[in-house]
């Protein structure tokens, strides 16, 4: 899921103390990041975009920005449905599970988090998979601000819907409220490494520290070395500006 990337429409927290427009620019850098890191993820990948009116020009950028490597198809846009984060999360879960595609799970991930990739996709599925020994209902990623990054179901059933109603969105409980929800309606959940979505300029800071650790599997971190240096270059040009 994703916003386009209008200044002081994304990233405001961040953009509250690097400039709204610098923010824009890391959201649209992470965007992209995701999609090339996850281009070779899954049978089909789609961008749930908001607001609706956004749909557009998005498609444009990634028709021109992204080349797929060969014999991988493009990436679809979906427009989320109206309605709180739940809600759309919801709808977006609800009717791609009604399509006639024979997907056994479906995960759906923020644009917040660079450091998903292709090997954390595969570990959820493998968590999901009905074949599996220990297939699990739901699989989350779990954020450090008490979010998640990542939620992953098996095919839609009823059982799914309260995890996305009356949940304190945006909010430090939004984790261990799904959580209490799961339980509740006897699912079983498993549980990613926990990661930080970047919201701030300490969640940047951070992120860039991770990088320079070694973050990420080998391949990864090649691409996740090239954000930092793009990352850098963004925060360089607001500074000269």
């Amino acid at each position: 899921m994703a916003k386009y990337w209008r200044p002081g429409r994304v990233k405001t927290r961040l953009g509250a103390s690097i400039g709204f427009t610098t923010a824009a620019q890391l959201h649209r850098l992470f965007c992209h990041h995701l999609i090339e890191s996850l281009a070779g993820c899954c049978d089909r990948r789609q961008i749930v975009v908001w607001p609706p009116e956004d749909a557009a020009l998005l498609r444009d950028w990634l028709d021109s920005a992204i080349v797929s490597p060969p014999g991988e198809a493009n990436w679809d846009i979906e427009v989320q449905s109206p309605g709180d984060l739940g809600d759309r999360m919801k709808h977006w879960f609800e009717s791609s599970s009604s399509s006639t595609r024979s997907e056994t799970c479906r995960i759906l991930i923020g644009a917040d988090c660079p450091l998903i990739d292709s090997d954390l996709i595969g570990e959820a599925i493998g968590l999901l998979e009905t074949n599996a020994p220990k297939a699990h209902d739901v699989v989350l990623g779990p954020a450090r601000d008490g979010g998640y990054y990542l939620i992953g179901l098996q095919t839609w059933n009823g059982r799914f819907k309260s995890l996305f109603e009356d949940i304190p969105w945006s909010s430090e409980s939004v984790l261990e409220a799904t959580l209490d929800r799961a339980n509740r309606a006897g699912l079983t959940v498993a549980m990613l490494d926990t990661l930080s979505d970047v919201d701030t300029e300490a969640d940047l800071d951070d992120l860039r520290g991770a990088i320079d650790a070694g973050a990420g599997s080998p391949q990864a971190h090649q691409r996740l070395k090239r954000l930092n240096e793009q990352i850098e270059s963004i925060l360089s040009a607001e500074k000269r500006g």
